[in-house]
């Protein structure tokens, strides 16, 4: 009962620290990046907060919870600070004057947003792949899907999943995930890693 109490209160711990941390970065934003004068700014901040209000309520709502029990606002605040530190990257490293973007130019700053998409691409990463390596019937491939169901309404026997009496050939039946699913996403974190860590390709003249 005490552990299960620690996880509980990590977990509740957690959810409010990254809350309170979206709301601070926000508040940020609007103090220094979207003063009067910023529109532009001004305007993705707000469009972001929106957005992470709707998630938040999205996350506890009757019809989501019902297709979906796990979900809650531990998984919200996570996808909120994540957006939040997306619109914090863009608005520090915007080519603007000082009025909308006093950080611009600043060396220090660009070397902590290349760490902090680092870490945060990293903590993806490894987020996916663990879920992938948990719950690898997401990544399933069509027949897969077919014979899970096929089992669940009674056509086939659920000795039909049962994998350690059968050697399996990926060749002859397939494998048991998508090939090209799996290779995109990586592609795409692969590409981001890339385009992040060369600072966009932004190639000034000397």
């Amino acid at each position: 009962m005490e552990e299960s109490n620690k996880w509980k209160y990590i977990l509740i711990g957690g959810t409010l620290f990254l809350y309170a941390a979206s709301v601070t970065l926000t508040g940020v934003m609007y103090g220094f990046f979207a003063t009067n004068g910023c529109s532009l700014n001004q305007f993705f901040v707000t469009f972001n907060l929106v957005l992470c209000i709707l998630i938040t309520l999205l996350c506890v709502a009757p019809a989501v919870q019902d297709a979906n029990s796990r979900s809650g606002l531990a998984q919200a605040s996570i996808v909120v600070i994540y957006c939040t530190y997306l619109v914090l990257s863009a608005v520090v490293n915007e080519p603007s004057d000082k009025q909308c973007n006093p950080l611009h130019r600043a060396q220090g700053t660009q070397t902590t947003t290349v760490v902090m998409g680092a870490i945060f691409t990293f903590l993806a990463v490894a987020y996916s792949t663990s879920r992938a390596a948990t719950q690898g019937d997401k990544l399933s491939s069509p027949s897969r899907e077919h014979l899970l169901a096929s089992v669940e309404t009674g056509v086939m026997p659920r000795s039909a999943l049962d994998d350690d009496h059968d050697e399996l050939d990926d060749e002859q039946d397939g494998a048991m995930y998508s090939y090209s699913f799996f290779h995109f996403v990586f592609a795409i974190a692969a590409m981001y890693v890339a385009m992040l860590l060369t600072n966009w390709y932004v190639s000034t003249a000397k």
